[in-house]
């Protein structure tokens, strides 16, 4: 017997996962962010997160934030 796994939308489905995750660690560095700002100030970029090692790395999907901290950039 010969089992055949359909795949074809696997790829799709982790980049969806993958943009949803990275979402959510945006905005909670940009809330941590906040927190740590004397002046409850918000991060001016993604760079800014990165700089202050909020974030390991710019995200993949994710290419910036919002005046809210909402993640934009990729649809989840």
């Amino acid at each position: 017997a010969v089992v055949v796994f359909a795949v074809g939308g696997t790829t799709a489905d982790a980049k969806k996962s993958a943009c949803k995750a990275e979402k959510a660690t945006v905005e909670t560095a940009y809330e941590a962010y906040k927190a740590q700002s004397a002046t409850n100030a918000a991060p001016g970029d993604l760079n800014a997160l990165v700089a202050g090692k909020y974030l390991k790395h710019l995200p993949t999907y994710v290419t910036g934030f919002d005046g809210d901290g909402v993640a934009t950039g990729c649809t989840s």
